[in-house]
């Protein structure tokens, strides 16, 4: 992930990594689930990650980026009882994990998300299966579309809280006003 600097009035892109995810879950990471109302908060995987920040979300099998999430800790793995008790954090079912063939025993903890208003498409390098480096064109493509989406949750904010989240988000992003 590219290190973001700050000079003056200058910043620079902060994200430039993705992550592939398949649906559903990516869906659950970005607008949790319409039942009841939460939103999936480990990502459940075959290895822990010592990455920490903001990294794009792919939608699996869609060429497009949906939108960014912050990964805050990796941990595990995590026995059967451990994953069945956390089950509201990954919405994995217990039968699933009762499965002598599951493998997903390390939780990526996600933080906070941002759902573009709208995917960025990108060209997927031959090979990348988990991790996916953007292009600069593709970068600078996810970076006027996360100022766009990031000007909307400014003017739509309805609370000085909501005005907060959008400048923090920016500075965290490294997307100047």
């Amino acid at each position: 992930m590219a290190k973001k600097t700050q000079t003056s009035d200058e910043f620079n892109f902060a994200v430039s990594r993705a992550l592939l995810i398949r649906p559903p879950w990516s869906g659950l990471i970005l607008r949790g689930d319409e039942e009841s109302g939460r939103r999936k908060t480990r990502q459940m995987r075959t290895a822990g990650t010592k990455l920490r920040g903001w990294f794009e979300l792919i939608e699996s099998k869609t060429g497009e980026i949906c939108g960014l999430m912050k990964v805050t800790d990796s941990t595990g793995p995590h026995s059967e009882k451990e994953l069945i008790a956390m089950r509201d954090a990954h919405f994995v079912p217990p039968e699933t994990i009762r499965d002598p063939n599951y493998k997903w025993r390390h939780a990526w903890h996600i933080g906070e998300v941002l759902p573009l208003h709208k995917p960025v498409p990108y060209d997927h390098p031959s090979g990348a299966v988990i991790w996916v480096k953007l292009s600069e064109k593709d970068v600078a493509a996810l970076e006027k579309t996360c100022r766009e989406t990031l000007d909307m949750l400014d003017k739509s904010a309805k609370t000085g809280a909501d005005k907060k989240r959008a400048a923090r988000l920016r500075t965290e992003l490294g997307i100047g006003a």
